[in-house]
């Protein structure tokens, strides 16, 4: 094999999925009818709420018990949601 036949091989490009998964997951969504009509307006004590809850669990770092109990939570909570 040449040196030309090597140069050739290595500036093919990659094949890449491209937008595909995305698309696909957006048209779900769509589909589903996950996305809300109406989002509910934005309340302060309801993110202060939210960021109160987070904090009062401490520090979580990966693998840790605050960051799996925070996962819990928000889970239930978003289960509550429907």
């Amino acid at each position: 094999m040449c040196s030309s036949d090597l140069r050739q091989r290595a500036v093919r490009p990659v094949p890449r999925p491209g937008p595909r998964p995305a698309v696909l997951l957006l048209l779900a969504v769509l589909a589903t009818g996950a996305v809300a009509q109406d989002p509910p307006p934005f309340s302060g004590e309801r993110a202060f709420h939210w960021v109160t809850v987070q904090t009062d669990l401490g520090p979580r770092p990966p693998g840790s018990a605050a960051l799996e109990a925070l996962r819990q939570v928000v889970a239930a909570h978003a289960d509550s949601l429907g």
